[in-house]
C-alpha cells in the first residue's frame, strides 16, 4: 500500500481537488482507494457525500490518528491511500507527511503562492519523504505560468511533468461529487488527471522499491 500525502501551506492551493482527482484517476487504473480527510474544513468528505458512486472510501480522521487509519487501511487491502491535509500547521503536516511515503505539493502560479512553497517543501524535507510539485490552476497563455515554472526548477522537490489548467470542469466535477474523467472524459481536464496520477504512481512506485 502507498499512502501519498497532499500538503501545501497556503489555504486555496486546490489540495482537496487534487486529492480527489488522484483518487478516481487511481479508482479507474484499479486501485483498492481511500482518502484520509486530515482537513477540518472537511471537504473531501463533503464532496464524497454528495458523490453517488460508492466506490472508493473517504473518512474524516484527527491528525493524530494519521498512522493507525493507515494500519487499518492497510489490513483491509487498500492499495493507495491519500491523506488530504490542513494548510499552516507546519508540525502537525511534518508528521503526516512522516507516515506517508510519497508527497505532491500543489501551488498556483501566483506570487502569494509560490512565496509558501519553500515552507511546503520544508515540510517534506523534515519527513524525509520524497514526491514533487504541483503547478496548478495555470490560465492559458499566461506569462506567469512560465516564471513559476522556473521557481519551482530549482527547489528541493522535482517539478511533475504535468500541469493543471485553470479549468472550469474542476469546480462543476466537483460540485456534483464526481472527478473530471467522470464529468468530460473526454476534456482536457481529463486527460490532465490521467496523466498527473501515470506520473505520481510511477514516481511513488519507483521510491516504494528503493
Amino acid at each position: 500500500m502507498r499512502a501519498i500525502a497532499i500538503v501545501a501551506q497556503k489555504g486555496g492551493a486546490g489540495k482537496t481537488t487534487v486529492s480527489v482527482h488522484l483518487a478516481v484517476a487511481a479508482l479507474l487504473a484499479g486501485e483498492k482507494v481511500a482518502i484520509l480527510d486530515i482537513d477540518p474544513q472537511r471537504s473531501a468528505l463533503t464532496w464524497a457525500e454528495t458523490r453517488e458512486a460508492n466506490d472508493l472510501t473517504v473518512v474524516a480522521i484527527d491528525p493524530s490518528d494519521v498512522r493507525a487509519a493507515l494500519n487499518e487501511a492497510r489490513s483491509d487491502g487498500f492499495t493507495v491511500v491519500f491523506l488530504d491535509t490542513a494548510p499552516r500547521a507546519t508540525s502537525i503536516a511534518t508528521a503526516i507527511v512522516e507516515a506517508a511515503d510519497f508527497a505532491v505539493v500543489p501551488v498556483r502560479p501566483s506570487a502569494f503562492d509560490l512565496r509558501t512553497l519553500d515552507q511546503s517543501l520544508a515540510i517534506v524535507a523534515a519527513a524525509r519523504r520524497p514526491g514533487i510539485v504541483l503547478l496548478n490552476a495555470c490560465p492559458a497563455r499566461a506569462p506567469e505560468v512560465s516564471e513559476a515554472r522556473s521557481i519551482c526548477m530549482d527547489r528541493t522537490l522535482p517539478l511533475s511533468t504535468v500541469e493543471l489548467g485553470d479549468r472550469r470542469a474542476y469546480a462543476r466535477a466537483v460540485q456534483s461529487g464526481r472527478a473530471v474523467m467522470e464529468f468530460e472524459p473526454k476534456g482536457a481536464a481529463a486527460d490532465e488527471i490521467a496523466r498527473l496520477w501515470r506520473d505520481v504512481d510511477l514516481r511513488s512506485t519507483q521510491h516504494a522499491l528503493v
